[in-house]
């Protein structure tokens, strides 16, 4: 079970972690997630040791990769968007093509219907003549 950690931040609140589970999250967004942690780690330690400049460029490098992994999940959406769209405009071609098959038979049954209809008055207007 793939899990997470996911931060919000509300301008009322402060910052709330959540946890996701049961989400099936890629080998490459595992392997961004990470690269973050490392980075962030790096981060933190430069600072620690007072190396303010090594502590910039890692911090640069972990929004650098948030930014690719957001990207990486709009990618993601955007093609589960288009995959979507695509099965609606599947499953419509059929109905569509369901419709048209059901309106051909109709049509040949009205046609059936009509002929019986003229065979009946035929019938009835040879009884009527005959009485």
């Amino acid at each position: 079970m793939n899990s997470e950690k996911l931060s919000v931040r509300s301008k009322d609140q402060g910052k709330v972690s959540t946890t996701v589970r049961n989400k099936k999250i890629s080998p490459k967004t595992q392997n961004l997630i990470s690269d973050e942690k490392k980075a962030l780690a790096e981060a933190k330690k430069a600072a620690k040791l007072g190396n303010k400049d090594v502590a910039k460029i890692h911090a640069k490098q972990v929004i650098r990769i948030r930014k690719q992994r957001t990207r990486s999940y709009t990618a993601g959406a955007q093609m589960s968007a288009v995959q979507n769209q695509m099965s609606v405009m599947e499953a419509n071609n059929r109905m569509a093509k369901a419709m048209g098959a059901s309106a051909k038979e109709m049509k040949k049954m009205n046609k059936g219907n009509k002929s019986l209809e003229k065979d009946l008055q035929v019938k009835t207007l040879r009884t009527l003549e005959v009485k």
